[in-house]
């Protein structure tokens, strides 16, 4: 059986994290890592824009 179509990745991965977030920064999204998640409805009732 052959798989192609992943033997070459054209940005390296570090790379396009960093350009995600970048991205994120500039649209005021507030990025928060290593953190524990308790409750994931509360936390989308607290970061959930209104309209």
């Amino acid at each position: 059986m052959r798989s192609g179509g992943h033997g070459f990745c054209g940005i390296g991965r570090k790379h396009l994290l960093n350009i995600l977030q970048d991205r994120c920064l500039a649209l005021g999204v507030e990025l928060v890592f290593e953190t524990d998640v308790a409750d994931d409805q509360a936390l989308a009732a607290i970061t959930t824009p209104t309209s």
